[in-house]
């Protein structure tokens, strides 16, 4: 006896139904459905990052054209006043800059590089300010939600540096993003939903010959041999429907022709039946 070689144990598939995460459906126009809808999605996501991205940069680039406008306005105001020490005058000018501003300048300080103080006007939260900004960030704005700051150095009385630092309104911007991003995401839904129309009764069209070739099927199965296809149109499904109906008839005409050669073999074999007990003799067959 030759000894043989031990096999390692295999992994037998565990008992019960196997599940699968994700199947796709086993409906031709489902899947089409499927897929289309899938890849539309995917597109528009792309497009409204692609826009939102677009918007932002777009936004950036006028808020910094607006700070920097603002920056030079307010310096050269604080340069006119600022030499003479006309910091109450200042004060007052600020204050009605302000007012009339609306929704845009929202604050001004002017103070030393020691942290003093010179002249602040508007938003009271003064440490708060102060915090959002440093020397080291100069002449670049900050964005802050709806605030954008922005501190640029500032040439004081006696040849001393100091800085000036003020904050503009961009709740305007933000709320025009947001409605069009809204806009685009309801477009968005709109033109999905258009798709799944459209492509639902594109699938009904291209596959309601296939629909016909399987009842033709089932009723060939179930007996039904006169059964036919109707044809529509002239693309590979109603070529394949056309093709069907000819097998089917050059089936039905076989079998019509099988039927009638038994009928002629049932015949013969009952004349020749009666042709042996007639005859009284012995047969044998070998």
């Amino acid at each position: 006896h030759c000894a043989r070689p031990l096999r390692p144990n295999r992994r037998l598939p565990p008992d019960g139904p196997t599940v699968k995460l994700f199947a796709l459906p086993s409906s031709i126009r489902a899947r089409l459905l499927l897929a289309t809808t899938l890849t539309q999605v995917l597109l528009l996501s792309l497009m409204l990052v692609n826009s939102a991205r677009l918007m932002d940069a777009a936004t950036t680039l006028d808020v910094d054209a607006r700070m920097n406008r603002m920056a030079a306005m307010l310096n050269i105001v604080v340069t006119a006043y600022g030499e003479a020490e006309q910091f109450p005058v200042l004060q007052d000018i600020f204050t009605e800059l302000l007012q009339d501003s609306g929704d845009g300048l929202k604050y001004v300080v002017i103070g030393r590089q020691d942290g003093t103080i010179l002249l602040h006007t508007g938003d009271d939260d003064l440490a708060r300010l102060m915090a959002l900004t440093s020397p080291d960030h100069a002449s670049t704005p900050l964005h802050d939600g709806d605030m954008v700051h922005m501190r640029k150095s500032l040439l004081l009385p006696g040849y001393e540096v100091g800085f000036l630092q003020f904050g503009l309104s961009n709740a305007h911007g933000n709320q025009v993003r947001a409605q069009v991003l809204n806009y685009s995401a309801w477009i968005a839904v709109a033109l999905v939903l258009a798709t799944l129309l459209l492509l639902s009764l594109l699938a009904f069209w291209l596959t309601r010959n296939l629909r016909e070739l399987m009842d033709g099927s089932e009723a060939f199965a179930a007996g039904q041999l006169d059964h036919r296809i109707e044809v529509r149109g002239h693309d590979e499904l109603s070529k394949l429907a056309e093709r069907f109906n000819s097998m089917a008839t050059a089936l039905q005409a076989r079998i019509n022709d099988l039927e009638q050669i038994t009928q002629r073999l049932t015949v013969s074999e009952e004349r020749y039946a009666l042709a042996m007990r007639g005859a009284n003799d012995g047969l044998w067959d070998w």
